[in-house]
């Protein structure tokens, strides 16, 4: 994912081959067994819950408030097994989204984003166990990539710096407005594949520019690239035995050049997303509307928050305008 442009930064991070190994030897190091050990093969969708927030928070985020992020995630999972409706959703969203503002100013980093998407993940991805079902499985995989990534000497390896207290108040109003308003997209368009609509959207915040302009439009290039690609192979008609592979590569690649400023990691996890799991044109279609749905909202939402910010910086106090 792109690097902050107020940081400047090396157009030539990437992550080395080496590490991106050992990750996919660490994840297939528990899902399988966690595949294969629970019924009907489902701990392995469990497990991914919180294996993501476990690994990338902490790739993403300093040691300690990663740690925290991943007990967060825990229990924004258990929140879900009492049932508190609407109401109980909201408030667990909130916080974590609330805990990503204040980890972005006071530490830098974004593992509470990840946290939020893995109680997202958990919450809207059809065929995920029940609650009590999925929690042992998340708890796991939390921990085993969390650990991981300490054992690896891996810790904040892509973790932007510490930003102005006008990002956290951006990210949070970017979180919670555009989550409210893909959630009411998903409910209009009235789709078994809404929730990628959310769970795009979160992956938009997970960038280290959050929800700026120039890495909007970069995340959008990325989309379209990577949708580009998934139509072109979709229509070769390349059996699911070959998809798959190249799937897998592509997902290698976005890892490779998570920490780039370029659209290349996203141009790879969209491709990935779009030919390992659209096994209809209707999914492969819909998916690609969706991304461009998070592009045109994201976008949008950047350029209201940074104005509605900059009129308030110039109430406030215009000598801080050159901080946010």
């Amino acid at each position: 994912m792109p690097q902050d442009d107020s940081q400047g930064g090396s157009a030539r991070r990437v992550l080395p081959w080496r590490l991106i190994l050992v990750m996919v030897v660490v994840g297939v190091s528990f899902l399988v067994p966690a595949a294969l050990l629970s019924p009907d093969g489902k701990g392995a969708i469990s497990g991914f819950a919180g294996l993501i927030p476990g690994f990338f928070g902490a790739m993403l985020g300093k040691r300690w408030p990663s740690f925290a992020a991943a007990l967060a995630t825990i229990a924004a999972i258990a929140g879900l097994m009492l049932d508190a409706g609407l109401v109980g959703h909201l408030l667990i969203a909130s916080a974590l989204i609330i805990a990503a503002g204040v980890e972005a100013v006071r530490f830098g980093g974004r593992s509470f984003v990840f946290a939020l998407y893995g109680f997202l993940f958990t919450l809207l991805v059809p065929g995920m166990p029940a609650p009590a079902e999925t929690l042992p499985y998340a708890a796991f995989g939390v921990f085993w990539g969390w650990g991981a990534v300490q054992l690896l000497g891996a810790t904040a390896k892509a973790a932007p710096p510490p930003a102005p207290r006008s990002f956290g108040v951006g990210l949070i109003l970017f979180l919670m407005i555009g989550l409210a308003a893909a959630t009411a997209i998903e409910h209009w368009v009235d789709t078994p594949y809404g929730y990628w609509i959310a769970l795009f959207f979160t992956f938009r915040a997970v960038a280290p520019q959050g929800q700026t302009i120039t890495g909007t439009l970069r995340f959008g290039l990325g989309v379209a690239i990577g949708s580009l690609a998934a139509i072109m192979a979709a229509a070769l008609h390349f059996p699911a035995h070959v998809m798959t592979p190249v799937a897998i590569l592509l997902a290698l690649f976005g890892l490779r050049f998570l920490p780039h400023p370029g659209p290349w990691s996203a141009a790879a996890f969209t491709g990935a997303v779009l030919l390992a799991g659209s096994l209809s044109v209707e999914t492969a279609v819909f998916r690609i509307e969706a991304a461009l749905t998070v592009v045109a909202l994201a976008g949008g939402l950047a350029l209201i928050i940074g104005m509605i910010w900059q009129l308030i910086l110039r109430e406030v106090d215009p000598d801080d305008q050159s901080n946010a």
